[in-house]
């Protein structure tokens, strides 16, 4: 706030002040009403002549479900490595830009203090204790990155990759959850552990061998994980032998503690096709039938007329 001019102050009251208005206000509360109350009440207090200038929105509100999957992980994340009971607040009125995330990106967005309740974060008696300086917060703080920063998904992606190279089919099926899918792009949806780890056997390491799997770029919000792949192998196909296919392609996994429930995956397959010297008229019926598994999905209804 600023009365008069504090640059070439004068003995005498000023004409004139101004002041610069912050409000923080939670998700429920709609901004558009502010400046409206606000000229409402300066009126009724016969405050006719003071001016509301520009007044509009820098960071609305935005509000993640304390019931979303990423907050229950986050939450368990952290008392685990505090082991201490963690307080989850739904509302907070703090300015943060955190509708570019929730908002425009779609993403869950939760938001950890570096302090505690009394803090009194940006007041004029604002303080930070020492404790959280200690080794157990510096290891909260890698626990929460770690993921954060797809560190368990990378590793899920490592084991994944390295399982096909090694043609360990339970190993494999390992990181599925008891009732995972796998939907193939060649071989088609297999259910359970088991079933899993008989796709391995029975289908990948009975037409193929030298099988080199890469995932790049991973992006998750917890319960879901893209990630772009480029994937090889030799043929053991007595119509390619010892030629080897690579594809490009993007995994679709759903996760659920820790292991993928549902993998479907998004393949150029014509390069690999051509790869193996496939005729024309087979890479036809497998395209055909792709086609026919894409209008088969509910997100294709409005395309198909």
């Amino acid at each position: 706030m600023t009365s008069g001019r504090p640059e070439n102050p004068v003995n005498a009251v000023a004409p004139n002040a101004r002041a610069h208005c912050q409000i923080r206000y939670t998700v429920d509360t709609d901004p558009a009403d502010f400046a409206p109350a606000l000229r409402q009440h300066l009126d009724a207090e016969g405050f006719g002549n003071i001016q509301i200038e520009n007044a509009g929105i820098r960071m609305p509100a935005s509000r993640t479900d304390p019931g979303h999957p990423w907050v229950r992980w986050a939450v368990t994340s952290m008392e685990k490595t505090l082991g201490k009971h963690v307080q989850v607040i739904p509302n907070s009125s703090g300015g943060l830009p955190g509708d570019v995330f929730v908002d425009h990106l779609g993403v869950p967005l939760v938001w950890i203090p570096h302090s505690y309740n009394g803090c009194k974060q940006h007041g004029p008696d604002e303080h930070f204790l020492r404790a959280p300086r200690s080794g157990r917060h510096r290891r909260l703080r890698r626990d929460l990155v770690g993921f954060g920063g797809a560190g368990d998904a990378m590793k899920l992606l490592r084991d994944f990759c390295a399982a096909v190279e090694a043609e360990d089919a339970e190993r494999f099926a390992a990181l599925f959850t008891e009732d995972g899918v796998y939907h193939d792009v060649f071989y088609g949806a297999f259910t359970g552990r088991a079933g899993i780890a008989d796709m391995i056997r029975d289908r990948f390491c009975r037409d193929a061998t030298d099988f080199r799997w890469d995932m790049h770029d991973p992006v998750t919000n917890g319960t879901t994980l893209y990630v772009r792949y480029v994937f090889s192998y030799r043929s053991k196909m007595a119509e390619s032998e010892g030629k080897r296919a690579m594809f490009e392609g993007v995994s679709i996994m759903t996760l659920r503690d820790g292991l993928i429930a549902t993998y479907r995956e998004i393949a150029d397959t014509a390069p690999g096709f051509v790869d193996l010297g496939f005729a024309p008229e087979r890479i036809a019926r497998f395209a055909a039938r792709q086609g026919k598994a894409l209008r088969s999905q509910a997100e294709a209804a409005r395309h198909l007329d």
